[in-house]
Parts: C-alpha cells; sequence; structure tokens
C-alpha cells in the first residue's frame, strides 16, 4: 500500500479550506452546484476515511477547479492545498486506494447497519472484482 500522508493531508486540509473560509462553501457549491460536498471521516466510523479517499479520486478535476480558483494569499491552507493538488503521487495514491480498498466501504456499512462488530468470521465473503475473498479467521477493520 503506498503511503497516504497526501491523501491524509487532502482530507485534512479540506475542512480548513472549505468550511473555515466563509467565501469557500459558496464557491464549491457555485461551482459543482450537483456535486456534494466532500464527505467529513469520522474516526469512530472506519469506513469513512475511504469513503472520502474514494469520493477525491472520482471528483479530483472539480476540486482541483474549485482550489485553483482560490487566492492562495487569503490563507495559508489555499496554498497548501493547491501545491498538494499538483503532485502526481496523491493522483496514484487516490486510485490505489479507490481499487484496493473501496469495495470496504459497503462491508463496513453492512456490518454497522447490521450492529456487527468490525471483526469478520471466516464465513463471510466478500465480491471482489469478480472473486469471492474469505476474510477469516479473524480480519479487524
Amino acid at each position: 500500500m503506498p503511503q497516504s500522508s497526501e491523501v491524509n493531508r487532502l482530507i485534512t486540509i479540506k475542512k480548513m479550506v472549505f468550511l473555515k473560509l466563509l467565501n469557500c462553501p459558496a464557491a464549491y457549491n457555485e461551482s459543482c452546484p450537483n456535486l456534494a460536498f466532500p464527505p467529513e471521516p469520522t474516526m469512530t466510523r472506519k469506513g469513512t476515511w475511504i469513503r472520502a479517499a474514494c469520493f477525491y479520486t472520482t471528483n479530483l478535476a472539480s476540486i482541483k477547479d474549485i482550489v485553483n480558483s482560490f487566492n492562495p494569499e487569503d490563507a495559508r491552507n489555499i496554498k497548501e492545498a493547491q501545491q498538494l493538488l499538483k503532485k502526481d503521487s496523491l493522483v496514484a495514491d487516490l486510485s490505489y486506494i479507490a481499487s484496493n480498498l473501496g469495495f470496504l466501504v459497503g462491508v463496513i456499512m453492512q456490518l454497522e447497519e447490521a450492529g456487527l462488530p468490525h471483526v469478520l468470521q471466516p464465513s463471510l465473503t466478500m465480491p471482489r472484482k469478480g472473486w469471492l475473498i474469505c476474510l477469516g479467521p479473524r480480519a479487524r477493520f
């Protein structure tokens, strides 16, 4: 798995850029009226970070356009986000996470909805690119 510190930083900066600066949410909604706001990872919900990474994988071009429309002199976080979004390694890391871990979001949501802990029994199987993967004897998320 690639080092995902850039992905972590992108997800963290999103909150600082889009929520803390007053004009950013309006600009986001104006630029992408049909695009939901990026998901906010929650520490107690294991799949939310992966969901956020998948969101950025799918919508990275739109996010880049919005962030690049802001003046980097308005806030240090805007400048940092603009520099981060220029990195080719960010695209590669996001793609890796989405293609290799994206399916876990649905599995984790099913476990949470069923009230089950994030410990899978050997009999639980998941579809993965045409194959069934059996996790066991105990796999933790």
